[in-house]
């Protein structure tokens, strides 16, 4: 799901490096060059032109004034700017539900719905930066399955003006800055390490996660990536989200159908031996740990190529720096703090909450797993960590609030009718 602008053969880096060289390419001469890839990689490149954005004069001045700074460090360094700039307003999750009703609301133009009344106040406390609504992951995803090109463009348009231009971290990218936090938190200064933790936030258009352009010669350096993420970084989400061919979330889809067929298949067979609540989220945190097992060795690796300033070209001769053998070894010592209660709640906060709630949905007798219920636990897993407000759905919220008390450990204030969401934001 990942937004990239770039394909990676030798001939089409020459293609790129053209691009870059010659800003001032009609829309016949990209269609031309691209004629024998496809023609949906043109209108990317003729859709970046019209951002109106001198992405050459934007690396000269890298190449000139930040050669100093790695690629990673340059984007951290802008998020975690981002970041304190968001964290001075109250943060609003809204999950896909919120935003489908929201779009439905404005099209039929009913000015004495709630939902209208909650749209234009959100619209109008976004705009006096007295909060923000950022954009997920799962949100995108979701929303982008309308099929219905006119009712998708109403959605987008909605969320460019709550978003404020800002988004959570991309999922998996999120999932290694926990990781990445969880090991600086037990190093921090005894290791010699003085980098501050990564932060949640990024620009709204990062949404699907990190752009990079892939060149040769005398454009393969860290400029073009810096050049490129300032490009991203003035883009709206209102010209992203209709960028053409960037999000396709099909095989998500189908992926979560299976997940909730194959757990609702175990649970049959364990019919009266089902686990306990406890037994059951640990073993869902030990699934989760081995699945993403690979992102504990990306946040250690993270770790070292932000400390010592390495450049991507570097980073791309570089091994892993954890062995399989000691993340095996970091897998088990974190299950065994997940099981004793051990981890405090900003401890890799993404797959415990996303383990206690499908623990304690796996563990309910009666229950079953539906497709959606994969993406509900997400929105949970990037909201509560972050945010003050999370509006949901009755289900959900009553999970959250009653069922596993998550809202309360994380201080959230979880709701699911507009009515009370109304109020909430009215006292803002």
């Amino acid at each position: 799901m990942r937004f990239c602008l770039i394909m990676k053969n030798k001939f089409d880096y020459l293609k790129n490096e053209y691009l870059i060289t010659h800003p001032n390419a009609t829309e016949n001469e990209i269609k031309e060059l691209f004629s024998d890839v496809s023609d949906s990689i043109a209108e990317q490149f003729i859709a970046l032109k019209n951002i109106n954005f001198d992405i050459k004069k934007q690396i000269d001045y890298h190449q000139k004034n930040s050669v100093s700074i790695s690629y990673l460090n340059y984007v951290k360094n802008e998020c975690d700017l981002l970041s304190s700039d968001v964290r001075k307003r109250k943060i609003v999750y809204l999950d896909t539900k919120y935003w489908v009703d929201i779009r439905k609301a404005v099209l039929n133009d009913d000015k004495n719905n709630v939902l209208i009344k909650l749209y234009n106040i959100l619209k109008q406390k976004v705009a006096e930066r007295k909060l923000v609504c950022p954009l997920s992951t799962e949100i995108v995803s979701e929303l982008f399955r309308q099929s219905d090109v006119n009712t998708l463009n109403a959605t987008i348009d909605i969320m460019d003006s709550l978003s404020g231009g800002v988004a959570y971290k991309f999922f998996f990218d999120k999932i290694r800055d926990d990781f990445s936090n969880y090991f600086l938190k037990l190093t921090n200064e005894s290791c010699g390490i003085s980098l501050k933790p990564m932060s949640d936030f990024v620009p709204v258009c990062m949404v699907m996660g990190s752009t990079n352009v892939l060149l040769e010669g005398n454009y393969a350096d860290d400029s073009v990536q810096k050049a490129t993420f300032d490009l991203i970084c003035n883009m709206r989400f209102e010209y992203f989200g209709k960028f053409p061919g960037v999000i396709d979330s099909s095989a998500e889809q189908i992926g979560n159908e299976a997940g909730a067929e194959r757990l609702n298949v175990g649970k049959k067979k364990a019919e009266d031996d089902l686990p306990s609540v406890k037994d059951a989220c640990a073993k869902v945190f030990y699934a989760n740990l081995n699945g993403f097992k690979e992102y504990i060795g990306s946040g250690i690796n993270n770790i070292y190529y932000l400390e010592k300033n390495l450049s991507l070209k570097e980073i791309s001769l570089k091994k892993s720096i954890a062995t399989e053998t000691q993340i095996d070894s970091i897998v088990s010592g974190i299950v065994y703090k997940f099981q004793q209660k051990q981890l405090e709640k900003d401890d890799i906060p993404l797959l415990s909450i996303n383990s206690i709630i499908g623990g304690t949905v796996y563990s309910e007798r009666n229950r079953k797993f539906h497709k959606n219920d994969f993406d509900d636990f997400r929105h949970a897993a990037i909201a509560l960590p972050s945010s003050d407000y999370f509006f949901t759905e009755d289900s959900l919220a009553h999970l959250l609030n009653n069922t596993t008390k998550l809202s309360q450990k994380y201080d959230v204030k979880c709701v699911s009718k507009p009515e009370k969401a109304l109020e909430m934001i009215e006292e803002i």
